[in-house]
């Protein structure tokens, strides 16, 4: 635009190009104004402020509440299983094929149950 203006040429392919491409991101970048102390003081405080979340987190804890929330197998054998209507023990439940199960329902009231619907042979 600049060179159209000097050149006094409404149409150059020359200035064309130049609104294009790097050199046009260079002039953008040459004009545009330095950035403030600010974002230099932002990343300046950022590094302190991740090593003291690190440092005073409770990791155990934190892992120990994950662990709480993972299916053991004592709770599971607590669970009345359902097949065909008919109640199943965990231990008896192993000894189902998989490729013969058509459907799995699991209800989320205390009261947990499992029904599984076989296939029909």
């Amino acid at each position: 635009m600049l060179i159209r203006s000097a050149s006094g040429i409404k149409i150059s392919n020359f200035a064309n190009c130049l609104n294009h491409g790097p050199v046009s991101r260079r002039i953008d970048m040459m004009l545009r104004m330095p950035s403030g102390g600010r974002s230099m003081w932002g990343a300046m405080l950022s590094v302190p402020l991740l090593a003291s979340v690190a440092l005073f987190v409770n990791f155990d804890a934190m892992a120990a509440a994950m662990e709480h929330t993972t299916v053991k197998d004592a709770d599971v054998r607590d669970v009345e299983f359902v097949v065909d209507g008919k109640q199943m023990r965990y231990d008896d439940l192993q000894s189902l094929d998989p490729s013969e199960i058509k459907s799995i329902s699991v209800t989320k009231n205390p009261e947990a149950k499992v029904f599984i619907e076989l296939k029909d042979k």
